[in-house]
């Protein structure tokens, strides 16, 4: 199952990114993008995702900057993984 957007296609905009969040979690998503941007630090987090016609899901998000020449952020790439089952897994040794 896709987590955002749909097969073969991301989102190019954080906003378009976020609008993929559940709404509870958008905000400290969005703020870790702000963070992570101003600052060009990488940054990791956790969230919700709402997959068309499905159930929620869970996102472990890994993100890098790119820096030019002056050191001024110019893009970024990253990766998302589905940590539902993982999530599920530590809620039940929890239990």
């Amino acid at each position: 199952q896709v987590l955002v957007g749909r097969r073969g296609w991301i989102p190019e905009t954080p906003e378009a990114f976020l609008a993929c969040v559940c709404a509870e979690d958008r905000e400290r998503v969005r703020e870790a993008f702000r963070q992570g941007a101003g600052s060009g630090e990488a940054f990791d987090v956790d969230f919700r995702v709402q997959p068309r016609g499905g159930q929620p899901k869970y996102a472990h998000l890994d993100v890098e900057f790119q820096r030019d020449a002056h050191g001024r952020v110019v893009g970024a790439r990253g990766s998302l993984q589905d940590v539902t089952e993982y999530r599920a897994a530590q809620a039940r040794i929890h239990e």
